[in-house]
């Protein structure tokens, strides 16, 4: 039984190598010198530029998409002056605005106290000075949120025109703005 396993392992064996051997010849063939089988150097060699050249051709146009790409990443500083300076001057025209309303509140009030105590009548002296100091506060919320609405609208102009600057607010400003 042994002698037979032996056989079929041999026969395998043999069957293997003459296959290894066909197929060693067929790639000693396929690369003969026969034209019409196979490519020369020089065929090879031009594909292989062909191929480089493609190469090159790739490289180049990622390079210059990459250049583009860090050109609009690249801050417009004289913009970024301009809509600094743009900003400030409308947060200064808002202040402006806001005091000379705030002042105005604070003239009316004070008139009308005064006006409020030359009353004699105590009834009317109280409701008086209660008209004042309401009168006051609606001025002064009014006032406060047109401030307020100025300065936000202010603010969302100067990070639009940031934008076209490309620029990036690295400060982060508008938190330095919230004590006005």
């Amino acid at each position: 039984m042994n002698t037979k396993r032996f056989v079929s392992v041999v026969m395998i064996l043999g069957l293997m190598a003459t296959n290894m051997a066909q197929a060693f010849a067929d790639t000693i063939l396929s690369t003969s010198s026969d034209p019409l089988t196979t490519t020369t150097s020089v065929e090879k060699s031009e594909k292989h530029a062909e191929k480089e050249v493609e190469k090159a051709k790739n490289k180049e146009e990622k390079e210059k998409k990459h250049a583009e790409k860090e050109a609009k990443k690249e801050v417009n500083l004289v913009c970024m002056q301009t809509a600094v300076g743009t900003r400030e001057a409308a947060v200064m025209t808002a202040l402006d605005t806001y005091n000379a309303a705030l002042k105005t509140a604070l003239t009316t009030r004070t008139n009308s106290l005064k006006a409020a105590w030359t009353l004699t009548e105590a009834t009317a002296r109280k409701e008086a000075v209660k008209k004042a100091w309401s009168d006051f506060k609606v001025s002064y919320k009014s006032s406060r949120a047109t401030f307020s609405k100025a300065k936000k609208s202010t603010w969302s102009a100067f990070n639009a025109e940031r934008k076209t600057c490309n620029a990036t607010s690295d400060a982060k400003d508008a938190g330095n703005d919230s004590e006005i």
